[in-house]
């Protein structure tokens, strides 16, 4: 920015899940946007103030894409790519100068993408994550023409994180095995931090009932679907790898669970 801002408004959405940022940080906490919707008639479209962030001097504008219900596994079946294979995001940056001067910015061919270190995140199944992996190479990103007519304003409120809620017992049931017992069900996520030395797996596995040895067990919750080749799978588990970076976190939020336990393996302890 070369003058002084009066207002600006960033306009996003995506084929998939986004999480917008703004010269590295987040621009808001709303997730899972812009949540779900069928994409052939309709893609909702999230306003942001930003106004406050834009100082004189350069910004760099950017996003995180995952499948969410565009592309990932859907409804009983696992049903995956129910509305394409391929994930997309559109912004445009509305500046208004103090000066009475107007400036739009947007996504282009000029923009360029690359992998992160979430190496896999659905819905169903869970999150992955490689926390050793840097933001490599870029490359130009693809630009497709798909029109604006289907662009609407979102009709429902914001998901966002209404609670925090720490453990009521953590239970060690063999060696690197734990159970988390967050004392009621919720519709959420784990935030997990001291991952360990770099290289350190960590496997958490969320499920709303014990075994008869007080482990987690998900096998209520495997479809059971005569009809297809092989079971299908429960799902709800994440996994990370530690980079070794002191006060690291995993905090994966393209991904939700329904969950009262976890088991968590691999991690040095409560």
């Amino acid at each position: 920015m070369d003058r002084p801002v009066d207002r600006a408004r960033l306009h996003v959405t995506a084929h998939g899940i986004y999480e917008p940022h703004l010269d590295g940080s987040r621009i808001t906490d709303d997730e899972l946007t812009p949540g779900y919707t069928e994409y052939a008639s309709r893609t909702q479209v999230a306003t942001y103030d930003v106004t406050d962030r834009l100082t004189p001097g350069s910004h760099e504008l950017g996003a995180l894409l995952a499948d969410g219900w565009y592309r990932g596994q859907v409804g009983m079946l696992r049903a995956r790519d129910q509305w394409g294979d391929t994930t997309a995001f559109l912004a445009q940056l509305h500046v208004s100068y103090r000066d009475g001067t107007t400036e739009i910015f947007g996504t282009n061919a000029d923009w360029r993408w690359s992998p992160s270190h979430i190496l896999a995140a659905d819905l169903i199944e869970g999150q992955i994550e490689d926390r050793r992996i840097a933001i490599g190479e870029e490359e130009k990103v693809t630009v497709v023409d798909r029109g604006y007519e289907h662009l609407v304003c979102s009709p429902a409120p914001p998901v966002r994180p209404v609670e925090e809620i720490r453990p009521v017992e953590v239970t060690e049931v063999a060696p690197g095995r734990h159970v988390v017992d967050l004392g009621q069900n919720i519709n959420g996520r784990i935030r997990l931090s001291s991952l360990g030395p770099a290289g350190t797996e960590i496997t958490l596995t969320h499920g709303e009932a014990l075994d008869h040895d007080g482990d987690v067990t998900v096998e209520h919750l495997r479809p059971d679907v005569p009809f297809l080749p092989g079971p299908l799978s429960a799902g709800q588990v994440d996994r990370v790898i530690s980079a070794g970076t002191p006060g690291d976190v995993f905090d994966p939020r393209f991904t939700t669970h329904g969950f009262r336990y976890v088991r968590v393996e691999g991690h040095p302890g409560p």
